[in-house]
């Protein structure tokens, strides 16, 4: 990996990408009143969940080798969907439990927990495009989570573009799930419900939907020629189409839940 991937995955996705998130959603949902110290600690739960969960690569390896088909990668796709939204939904849990115990009034408030969710998704992408640095910087450890991972394409700062747009990704995807945390959190007191479930869903739906496009071009020439055209702008624009998602959704819940309260 060249110096100005590693540079600019420090200063760029490491710290400006968080910093700026950072600055604009602790601006909602009354999250003004959470101290420096537990953001950073959500954080830092978020990226270090990364590496274990990781492990799963092992799993999805065997589904691959079973069936090397479409069906199968699409197979090995849901895992890695299930597993990267279990690992935000065991982050942003804690932090629904901090702030049950610190800060009760913000589980009022469905923003506040898709913000949270959203800080959370943004920390574990980071964690990934640490940890895939990592693997191709000391390929020694590819084996230890099954991997094989040796792509010369990203070494350079394409990798810290690519990466740019993908913790944004995994960003969007946490604030599905903090929605769904909020679901069980409403009352102030944590009783799964639906909601939950439904959320979940929707934070895979929208991985399958930026992922499948990439497992799908393997079998499609002209797909992958259009991407290649494309310059990862088709990235951008699933991005863009994940923000305005979660926006919906929120005001979404939010015109609900002004509807229950009305007697």
């Amino acid at each position: 990996m060249k110096s100005e991937a590693i540079l600019g995955l420090i200063l760029i996705c490491g710290i400006g990408l968080p910093s700026v998130a950072w600055l604009i959603i602790r601006h909602m949902g009354g999250l003004r009143m959470l101290p420096a110290w537990a953001w950073l600690a959500l954080y830092a739960v978020a990226l270090l969940l990364h590496p274990p969960f990781l492990l799963r690569k092992h799993l999805e390896v065997a589904l691959l080798t079973a069936n090397p088909g479409l069906t199968g990668q699409m197979l090995a796709q849901v895992d890695n969907e299930f597993w990267e939204q279990v690992a935000k939904l065991v982050a942003i849990l804690l932090a629904a439990f901090f702030l049950a115990r610190r800060y009760p009034a913000l589980l009022a408030r469905p923003t506040a927990l898709a913000a949270l969710g959203f800080w959370a998704g943004l920390a574990y992408g980071v964690g990934e495009a640490v940890m895939l640095a990592i693997l191709i910087l000391c390929p020694a450890l590819n084996p230890i989570f099954g991997m094989s991972l040796f792509t010369p394409f990203l070494v350079g700062f394409a990798y810290v573009y690519e990466r740019f747009w993908a913790i944004q990704v995994h960003a969007v995807m946490g604030g599905f799930v903090g929605l769904g945390v909020w679901t069980a959190f409403r009352n102030g007191v944590f009783r799964p419900r639906g909601g939950l479930v439904l959320w979940f869903l929707a934070a895979m739906l929208y991985h399958h939907l930026v992922d499948g496009i990439i497992i799908l071009a393997q079998f499609y020439p002209r797909l992958a020629q259009f991407l290649r055209g494309a310059a990862l702008w088709w990235l951008v624009a699933l991005v863009a189409l994940g923000y305005v998602a979660l926006l919906v959704a929120i005001a979404a819940v939010k015109r609900q839940t002004r509807k229950e309260r009305i007697p």
